[in-house]
């Protein structure tokens, strides 16, 4: 399902009233215009970033063995499934892997793979941010097709771009903070 109250608030943010706009039906001319960049906006934006509620971890199942292949296995990929972060060998992610292939599914020798991953986030689910970013990219891209004017573009670019940096910035600090592992036989120099 997808998130009207983003599509509305890209809308207002070009000074267009949308309220009585149903997203849903698809029949007006805003709608079609809107509904036909959303997802594209949605699946780049996702995928431009590793944005904290978005990455998860799992371990691929279903394996396929390769006969006259350089690669023995192939695993398929989650269903909600954008863009590869890091596969790894075990559940704690120490050891990365690093010969593989991605085609239509994940391609390598290892018998068990866990793969980090960008997954497709239902609109419900994301933080506000994110979801102010993506309204005044919707913006920005239907900027000059439903006004014609080019000076609301350049600040519509503008914004886009801020609230792309400040998004950014919140979902960083919202991780927590990585330990580092040290060596004991750093203290012996000193």
């Amino acid at each position: 399902m997808f998130d009207n109250n983003i599509k509305k608030m890209s809308l207002q943010y070009l000074g267009i009233d949308a309220l009585d706009v149903d997203f849903d039906k698809n029949e007006e001319e805003l709608a079609i215009k809107v509904n036909f960049v959303y997802e594209n906006i949605i699946r780049k934006a996702l995928s431009n970033y590793k944005w904290s509620f978005a990455v998860k971890t799992q371990l691929l199942e279903e394996k396929k063995l390769l006969e006259d292949y350089k690669y023995k296995y192939s695993y398929t990929l989650p269903s909600d499934y954008l863009r590869l972060t890091n596969p790894f060998v075990d559940k704690n992610k120490t050891t990365l892997i690093y010969d593989f292939e991605i085609k239509d599914s994940f391609i390598t020798n290892y018998e068990k793979v866990y793969i980090e991953y960008i997954a497709r986030v239902e609109s419900e689910k994301f933080p506000e941010y994110f979801k102010t970013y993506i309204a005044y990219k919707i913006a920005k891209e239907l900027c000059f097709n439903l006004t014609g004017d080019t000076d609301l573009l350049s600040i519509m670019t503008l914004r886009a771009n801020e609230e792309y940096i400040s998004a950014k910035n919140i979902d960083f600090l919202q991780q927590p903070v990585k330990t580092i592992q040290d060596n004991p036989f750093i203290n012996a120099r000193y």
